[in-house]
């Protein structure tokens, strides 16, 4: 993916991943859909820190205003966040071709990306080697 950046073919990565992995790949426009590990925040102020400065295993982070921090990611129940979903559903919007790779696209709101691109008239094509199989009746 960070080759096909750096041609100039691949516009974004948007990803659920939360793991920098495609930014240590070298991808530099990633939009990280789920959040990542690298950023605690405060679940009181949201004020965010690094994760690798605030937390050693074995202990609660705390915020300077004494709340929990957690970790910087979606987590069940929790909405996608705007700046996020706002930049996935406008590159959907405007690509000629999406790939979707090692998805089940089963979950909203991120299944919606490749519908919206698919509408906008885009081809969207799926690389998923791991495919579930369809549920039966």
């Amino acid at each position: 993916m960070a080759a096909l950046e750096k041609m100039g073919v691949l516009r974004a990565v948007i990803t659920q991943n939360v793991d920098g992995l495609h930014q240590a790949a070298g991808s530099r426009r990633v939009i990280e859909y789920h959040g990542n590990m690298e950023t605690l925040v405060c679940i009181s102020c949201w004020k965010r820190y690094p994760t690798r400065k605030r937390w050693t295993p074995g202990t609660v982070p705390l915020c300077d205003c004494a709340e929990i921090l957690k970790p910087d990611v979606v987590l069940f129940g929790e909405p996608i966040p705007w700046l996020a979903q706002e930049q996935a559903e406008e590159e959907a919007r405007t690509c000629c071709v999406l790939l979707v790779i090692g998805t089940s696209a089963q979950v909203s709101p991120a299944c919606d990306i490749p519908r919206i691109a698919k509408e906008s008239g885009a081809v969207v094509i799926e690389i998923n080697p791991n495919r579930p199989r369809s549920r039966q009746p």
